[in-house]
């Protein structure tokens, strides 16, 4: 099993300081690969071309929103963990957790915005430990 510190992460976020500080955290918890990428169709083709055990995904990014990039990746068959963050409401959190997981994507977080370092914390713990 891989430990926290082994996880290439790709944060989707068109925030650039948002983005920033979610990779400060990241490389707080030892982790050593965080690719950062405001453009859903450039994220689609890191994911293609690198290994990526998680994707930190915003619902609300331009040119194609969280949602269809979830679709894209389920359509692909990304088999990394997933953790989803919003400003929106935790109804449409909740709505988009169950559309990925529905779609064979696994969902390790789903967090409404800014995000705690302990909730990052413990959805990265979760895939490990199980």
């Amino acid at each position: 099993m891989p430990t926290i510190q082994s996880r290439n992460t790709l944060i989707l976020d068109d925030d650039p300081f948002f983005s920033e500080m979610v990779a400060s955290i990241l490389y707080e918890f030892g982790i050593q690969k965080v690719i950062i990428e405001s453009k859903p169709k450039q994220a689609l083709q890191i994911i293609k071309q690198q290994q990526i055990d998680v994707t930190i995904v915003d619902l609300a990014i331009p040119d194609m929103d969280g949602i269809e990039f979830l679709k894209h990746l389920a359509q692909r068959g990304y088999d990394g963990d997933i953790i989803v963050l919003s400003g929106m409401n935790s109804a449409v959190l909740k709505a988009a957790d169950n559309l990925a997981t529905a779609n064979g994507l696994q969902v390790i977080g789903t967090f409404q915005k800014p995000v705690s370092p302990k909730d990052l914390q413990d959805a990265f713990a979760k895939r490990i430990l199980a």
